[in-house]
């Protein structure tokens, strides 16, 4: 056992070392010294057991201290072992050989009382004052693999080399705030490591969370956000793995909001009382500061680490950049393929300078080392990659290793040159090789293999990678052994074939869809079939998935390549109706219909119209089209037939007859959606829809507890962004804040919860559906009718001011959902009692929507009876006559007991006795509530 291990540079101050071993020793002290390693050289297994056999270790910490890789790797022992012992310094004791102090990295050895190199004679006296509180050598003392990741993983990074002042960066920059003396900490700690692809930012930070495991004892957790779309699609992946966490650590989440969720894992992780690293993997490059908030766990004690390959997104948060290896770590990297001898020794360090440190390139160049077996040295590769003609190094280098490569290995890079920039399924790899040339299955098992060695794949049993760096490269090079277009046709039609039938939920499908998208894009195939063959199964899965925007996009090129295709006519107005693009339908509806007349097409084609021409208003233009469809008895095919029906009741809705839709509604939304055989979002869509009919005819719980289980449906299985959910949603929203006349006590605490749903609700939707889709503003007039009834009358005019004019353009401005939009602006302006601008408007919302709905709907009778209120005030004779019509037309659609029934029949008993406060009293929720109940 050693008293003191003494660990030092010899590029820096070596008499400094000379003088500190001297005086210890001379002290009666047993002190191990290295002298035998060189720059680049492995760290021997005698300095491992004589660090692990000392109780003390002395640094001398000068300026060249930080780019020697044994010697942080020494500090960063000590360091840890002092910590698993409640003290990261109890181990360290510094000496400080220049003249300042900011070469320091760790700050809790630029926070120690450290010596001068002027008062070495003190050292002795200080070093027995700690040696005395240290009882045993550091063997032992420190366990790695105590803190638990999540999800499951080998904790560590493989391959990792040295970085160690950027390991202590990010130390610095997560414990700073525990420093407020030294640091200036004003908020919690987190960090953002930034640098270009390929750099090593995530092995960085998984070598800080295995090295710096005692900082972070509450555990690791990881989360991957990258991919296709903006911040919205990241947020969404965000919480989609937060839900897989949360399950993994035994915390219920069946029925919460995304941003609940978030709460209870960070409640559930601050419970041990320890520290713990949340990881946020690949976020987008354009990314706002302020989109930074949607990706953290809101714990006391959580430390957040983001990885992008743009620096900070906004002033103020912790960057550690990340660069190049330095000189000792890339001869570290290169010398373990091949040992560096005194006469590759400047080859090898010209290597790691032209390549700028970049550790991909030099795995390239490792693994090239290795496989010339000694027929290639340092210095004759260098000179190669002067001669491939790429002037950037770091590619010439992944060029001339990939050129290098056995054929399956290159076609494998190519095959992930033609796919998305997203994993893929090792049998898929195979698959495709496979109808390319009989190669077996262990050979391309052997290639991926292969890759992964080079650093230019990355995978396991499941999924494989193929890095972006080396796709380039290898595009780069020219022809491929084997043609793109024979390689892009080969995965395609492995890929039909694969998506035909699958599960839309599956693990992998997500993935293979991302894939066809980007096989279907390829020049190589247009025209061949196959782009459309991939188009459809990538269509329906977006329809299946809840995302009605990307299937009509979809569908209109899929339309668009086959003009002659009664088929994709009709395919694509079907997916222009499901996303709210009701007058993109039509077109393409009566094209189909032109194609395919009486025909299975022919007939999807007239619901399509039929659905939207009522989208559009256009109720008489509609009749005679589900007319011809009620008169053939079509039905569709049992994929379609529940939302068939659907749309049918939409339909009876829209014209008043509330009776005939519920009629076909009440036995669709009593199924069960996991019913064998049954489809789910089908049943859910019947849900929604009745929950809509019971809100018309005012029975406000009875619709809430119906969309609620939709609700609870969608977010138990982390669907959140699902259409079925949004719609529900909104539904669920009107339906918590509408006054149910027969409930003794309304539901008021979800109102505010109501109001912050829909509004998220609201943006959701806009994004899902895009500008052309009625849907956005149809949300916001939801949303403003809402702030109506909850009395946010500034609130609800700045959100139906701009949504009535988006109405105007899409549709006209006596469309049912724009006279709802200005029904909800009249309840406005009758809660400031300004009744004359109120009996204005009213009274033409209600005139048109006789014209448009019909004098029975809902809509017209609640206008009618809003308007007959305000034509009491303002001295008109026609309140009375409104009102008895109003009483009058009830009983027929929406009968007695209801909400509406009953303000009538109030207001038939105050109205002609009570010219004003009363009266006055009808149009806020509150006061209702106050009179009727006494509350």
């Amino acid at each position: 056992m050693y008293d003191v291990f003494l660990s030092s540079t010899r590029k820096g101050h070596p008499d400094v070392a000379e003088k500190i071993y001297n005086g210890l020793t001379a002290a009666a002290f047993e002190v191990y010294r290295d002298t035998s390693n060189d720059p680049g050289d492995s760290i021997s297994d005698e300095i491992v057991k004589a660090l692990r056999a000392s109780r003390l270790v002395v640094v001398v910490y000068s300026a060249a201290y930080n780019q020697r890789w044994a010697c942080q790797w020494e500090f960063i022992q000590a360091y840890l072992a002092g910590a698993a012992e409640g003290d990261a310094t109890r181990r360290l004791l510094i000496v400080n050989p220049e003249q300042g102090d900011d070469h320091i990295v760790p700050f809790a050895a630029a926070d120690m009382m450290f010596l001068r190199s002027t008062e070495l004679a003190r050292l002795p006296d200080l070093a027995r004052r700690k040696l005395d509180r240290l009882d045993a050598p550091m063997s032992g003392i420190r366990r790695l693999a105590e803190t638990r990741w999540l999800p499951p993983t080998i904790p560590g990074a493989f391959g990792y080399v040295g970085r160690f002042p950027d390991l202590w960066h990010l130390h610095n920059a997560l414990t700073g705030v525990d420093r407020p003396l030294k640091v200036k900490a004003w908020s919690g700690p987190a960090v953002l490591v930034s640098g270009m692809a390929g750099i090593g930012k995530t092995s960085l930070v998984r070598a800080f969370a295995w090295m710096f495991d005692a900082s972070h004892r509450g555990g690791v957790h990881w989360t991957s956000v990258g991919g296709d779309g903006d911040a919205d699609a990241a947020v969404a992946r965000f919480h989609l793995q937060l839900r897989q966490l949360a399950d993994s650590l035994g915390v219920p989440t069946a029925g919460e909001p995304d941003g609940r969720v978030a709460v209870l894992v960070a409640e559930h992780l601050d419970n041990a009382q320890r520290p713990y690293l949340w990881v946020v993997d690949d976020l987008p490059e354009d990314l706002g500061r302020e989109d930074l908030d949607r990706f953290i766990v809101p714990g006391a004690r959580s430390r957040h680490v983001f990885l992008s390959r743009r620096g900070s997104p906004g002033a103020g948060l912790a960057t550690v950049a990340v660069v190049g290896l330095g000189e000792a770590e890339g001869l570290a990297l290169l010398h373990e393929a091949r040992p560096i001898g005194d006469a590759d020794r400047s080859a090898a360090i010209s290597l790691v300078e032209r390549l700028g440190g970049h550790p991909l390139a030099l795995r390239g160049v490792a693994e090239r080392l290795r496989q010339t077996s000694g027929l290639l040295s340092y210095a004759q590769l260098a000179a190669r990659l002067d001669g491939t003609g790429v002037t950037d190094p770091v590619r010439a280098t992944i060029s001339e290793s990939v050129g290098s490569l056995p054929v399956v290995e290159q076609v494998l890079i190519c095959l992930a040159a033609v796919l998305a920039p997203a994993p893929a399924p090792a049998r898929f790899f195979a698959d495709v090789i496979a109808t390319l040339d009989p190669v077996p299955v262990l050979a391309v098992g052997a290639g991926l293999d292969g890759l992964r060695r080079h650093g230019f794949a990355s995978g396991d049993d499941d999924l494989w990678q193929v890095h972006p760096l080396v796709v380039e490269a290898a595009v780069a090079l020219g022809p491929p052994p084997v043609p793109s277009a024979r390689i892009g046709a080969a995965a395609a039609t492995v890929l039909v074939e694969r998506l035909d039938g699958v599960d839309p939920h599956a693990a992998e499908t997500p993935l293979l869809i991302r894939h066809a998208d980007a096989l279907a894009s390829l020049p190589e195939l247009a025209g061949t079939g196959l782009s459309d063959g991939l188009r459809r199964p990538v269509a329906r899965y977006y329809e299946r998935v809840g995302d009605p925007a990307r299937s009509a996009a979809v569908w209109r090129s899929i339309a668009a390549g086959n003009p002659g295709s009664a088929d994709d006519y009709a395919g694509a107005a079907l997916a222009y109706v499901a996303n709210g693009e009701f007058a993109v339908a039509v077109d393409p509806a009566r094209r189909a219909i032109d194609l395919a007349g009486d025909t299975d097409a022919g007939q999807q084609a007239r619901w399509a119209l039929a659905a939207a021409l009522d989208g559009l208003g256009r109720y008489p233009d509609a009749d005679p089209v589900w007319a011809r469809l009620d008169e053939a008895g079509w039905q569709p095919g049992p994929d379609r037939r529940v939302v068939f029906a659907v749309a049918r009741a939409r339909a009876f809705t829209a014209r008043g007859r509330l009776r005939s839709a519920m009629t076909l509604l009440e036995p669709l939304a009593r199924l069960d959606p996991d019913a064998p055989g049954a489809d789910p979002d089908q049943v859910n869509a019947a849900r929604i829809e009745t929950a809509r009919l019971l809100l018309l005819t005012s029975s406000e719980r009875q619709g809430r507890d119906t969309v609620e289980s939709v609700v609870t449906y969608y977010r138990d299985r982390d669907a959140t962004r699902h259409t079925r959910c949004m719609e529900a949603e909104l539904v669920w929203a009107e339906a918590a804040v509408a006054l149910a006349f027969f409930e003794l006590r309304p539901d008021t605490s979800r109102w505010r919860e109501a109001e912050r749903l829909l509004a998220e609700t609201e943006q959701r939707f806009r994004a899902a559906a895009g500008p052309g889709s009625v849907f956005g503003p149809a949300a916001s007039v939801q949303r403003g009718l809402v702030l109506a009834h909850l009395g946010k009358q500034a609130d609800a005019r700045a959100v139906l001011t701009p949504a009535l004019h988006e109405i105007a353009a899409l549709l006209s401005d006596r469309h049912p959902l724009h006279l709802r939009g200005r029904y909800a602006l009249a309840l406005t302006y009758l809660q400031l009692n300004d009744y004359t601008t109120a009996v204005g408007l009213l009274a033409e919302v209600w005139r048109v929507q006789r014209e448009v709905v019909g004098p029975l709907h809902p809509d017209t009778l609640n206008t009618q009876l809003e308007y007959a209120v305000a034509a009491k005030f303002t001295g008109s004779p026609d309140w009375a006559d409104l009102l008895d019509g109003v009483w009058n037309q009830l009983p027929g659609e929406i009968g007695r007991k209801n909400d509406l029934y009953g303000r009538t029949a109030t207001a038939k008993r105050m109205l002609p006795f009570t010219p004003t406060a009363a009266i006055k009293a009808l149009n806020t929720v509150e006061a209702w509530r106050k009179r009727l109940w006494g509350e």
